[in-house]
């Protein structure tokens, strides 16, 4: 997609995603989203109910990332949240990312095919970078479990908070199985593979998935857009 186009094609209320892989900077995503095994769409339907839920861990994250230094630029979704910050690579901190990394040489390769569609190279240090990158979310997440599953109980409920859509039980006074999933898959994917969702764009997972959502979904509800 050619920048240029990038205001018609919000205003035109497209679901816009853009690619990890950045030509100054390395990103670093975290993606958390709200599943629900036996009622899916529970989320579109109650977005306030669920989002009252998410509220404890979102504040959890939000201190993680403090504690760190790190304020993330912060996307509410259809289902969740996005946190997301940028390393640029003429930084002190892209360098020491690189050194620590050791990419496989099969995900350099095929990061290496993949941008040769564009005419460019990908450099095996981003992979490295990249690699190194996808260890410390994997350390900053189980800290985050950790004190998540720490809280007293104040009253507010809580559901489980899980790592990459592992599944549940059943749980409280409606017997779902729900819980939130912190999204760490992208780190096993090479770089130029992976997309994230650009604020101020439309959420349409329920129209484009109603297999998933249900048909009620994807066709009475009104689509979401994604605000930071």
């Amino acid at each position: 997609m050619e920048k240029k186009r990038f205001a018609e094609l919000l205003d035109a209320g497209a679901d816009i995603l853009r690619s990890i892989w950045d030509r100054i900077a390395l990103l670093g995503i975290l993606d958390i989203e709200y599943i629900n095994w036996d009622y899916p769409a529970e989320v579109f339907f109650r977005p306030a109910e669920v989002f009252s839920r998410i509220e404890p861990l979102y504040r959890v994250i939000r201190r993680s990332f403090g504690a760190y230094g790190i304020e993330p630029l912060t996307i509410l979704t259809g289902q969740g949240y996005h946190f997301a910050f940028r390393i640029p690579k003429d930084s002190e901190t892209f360098p020491l990312l690189a050194a620590h990394g050791s990419a496989s040489p099969h995900l350099v390769e095929w990061g290496d095919r993949f941008a040769a569609r564009f005419g460019c190279a990908f450099p095996p240090r981003e992979a490295a970078a990249y690699e190194t990158l996808g260890r410390l979310f994997e350390y900053l997440v189980y800290r985050i479990f950790r004190e998540y599953e720490s809280l007293p109980a104040d009253g507010m409920e809580r559901i489980p908070a899980v790592p990459t859509d592992v599944a549940v039980g059943r749980i409280g006074p409606r017997g779902w199985r729900e819980a939130v999933s912190l999204d760490l898959s992208l780190f096993g994917d090479p770089l130029p593979r992976r997309a994230t969702r650009c604020p101020f764009s439309s959420y349409q997972k329920c129209r484009v998935l109603r297999e998933r959502y249900g048909e009620q979904a994807g066709r009475e509800l009104p689509i979401p857009l994604l605000l930071p």
